[in-house]
């Protein structure tokens, strides 16, 4: 026994002598951040249900027929989920015109943004955005418009569900005389950023 003992003492004292190897553990953790549009409504809002429904791509984002005589429609969803403890996000919206390439025309409308559901660290900042211009002038892109927000040291799952729809003037496009053309299009661009 006291051989043993003595053995033990020897390589402690050899292992400190010399240098012991270090065993050095790492690991990453990649934050889950999902955002896009869809077509259709997520049945249920929630952090689960937007991380399963957004795909990687983040967008499924064709909306078919816009009526530019109506007076507005839904035109589709946006989804937006983090879980990213200590990190604020911010996204912000740019709405173009309505516009044809074909007819070399363009026509203003207001997206509006309702609410389905929303974590309670989330914020909503704005319930319409705009493109600026009047019909027959020149159209422009509304300015980057910020739509959901976060502090910057929240935690916890957060996530929000918009349901977006376009108040058109038909009225107006109508009595306007809207040129001919099947390639009417409109784009909405969301941008995420952290701080």
């Amino acid at each position: 026994m006291k051989k043993a003992i003595a053995i033990l003492l020897v390589l402690l004292v050899a292992g400190v002598a010399f240098g012991a190897d270090t065993l050095t553990l790492e690991s990453t953790v990649a934050g889950v951040l999902k955002h896009g549009f869809l077509a259709d409504a997520i049945t249920t809002v929630n952090f689960g249900q937007i991380i399963a429904g957004v795909s990687d791509a983040g967008v499924d984002n064709d909306y078919d027929e816009i009526d530019l005589f109506g007076e507005g429609q839904t035109v589709g969803h946006y989804y937006f989920a983090a879980n990213t403890a200590n990190t604020g996000y911010k996204v912000s919206f740019v709405v173009n015109p309505i516009a044809s390439n074909a007819a070399s025309f363009e026509v203003p409308y207001t997206l509006t943004l309702t609410e389905e559901a929303k974590s309670p660290n989330v914020t909503l900042k704005t319930t319409d955005i705009s493109t600026l211009g009047t019909l027959g002038g020149d159209l422009t892109p509304s300015a980057a418009v910020n739509v959901i927000a976060t502090a910057s040291g929240a935690t916890g799952p957060k996530y929000a569900g918009l349901t977006l729809a376009i108040v058109i003037d038909g009225a107006a496009n109508e009595a306007y005389g809207l040129p001919a053309a099947n390639d009417y299009t409109g784009t909405i661009v969301a941008t995420v950023t952290t701080h």
